[in-house]
């Protein structure tokens, strides 16, 4: 059985994606993440503390592999932000 990753602090508020990096938690911390174009981002971190605004990927259960590849749900993260649904 795979490790469930932890839950993440923050997410893009353009892309979604999730970090647990703390330098995102001044609020101007840029995504980093290049689209599939070759062009970053360009959203901002935001918090998202609270314990129901992630929900652990139900393909994965929170590990974010599907056997020996990354899971497509979760894009490998093993979360989703709930706060967007």
């Amino acid at each position: 059985m795979e490790t469930k990753q932890p839950r993440p602090f923050f997410f893009c508020s353009r892309c979604h994606i999730p970090t647990r990096n703390l330098d995102a938690i001044n609020g101007n911390a840029n995504c980093q993440r290049v689209t599939d174009g070759g062009k970053r981002c360009g959203g901002k971190f935001r918090p998202a503390l609270a314990l129901e605004d992630w929900g652990e990927c139900p393909n994965c259960k929170a590990s974010g592999r599907l056997s020996d590849r990354k899971c497509g749900n979760c894009r490998g993260y093993g979360w989703i932000l709930m706060r967007l649904r």
